[in-house]
């Protein structure tokens, strides 16, 4: 979801300790708002690929993940420290992520298929 938004991506990784990760190559511009959506993406993506998601507080892979902790702190930051106004603005960039997943799928799908198999995926050049 990264790239989709115009965020140059160097590595994308499933499984480990957090449950996956993009790397972004620095240094770069990223609005805010696209930043929180795509953090969101892996969660929307994983939803997708099993056909059922937990909600809320049941989703502890997702909220104990480096994705979660990035995505809450900008959302942190940008709604200027409200703790409801940033559980708001996830909840949303949640919500945001399925749907683009959902509406993007069948491009999804294939690299999802790869980085199953592959576990991670390393970008040759910027895009």
């Amino acid at each position: 979801m990264h790239s989709e938004f115009g965020h140059r991506v160097t590595t994308v990784e499933v499984g480990g300790d957090n449950g996956g990760c993009c790397k972004l190559a620095l240094p770069q511009d990223v609005d805010p708002l696209d930043y929180i959506i795509s953090l969101c993406g892996g969660k929307a993506a994983v939803d997708r690929w099993f056909g059922w998601r937990l909600e809320g507080e049941e989703d502890e892979n997702w909220h104990g993940s480096d994705d979660y902790r990035k995505a809450n702190k900008v959302a942190l930051e940008f709604s200027n420290g409200d703790a409801a106004a940033a559980a708001q603005l996830m909840k949303w960039a949640e919500a945001m992520a399925a749907h683009y997943v959902e509406k993007h799928w069948k491009e999804f799908h294939a690299p999802a298929r790869m980085l199953a198999l592959k576990r991670k995926l390393e970008v040759e050049k910027d895009f």
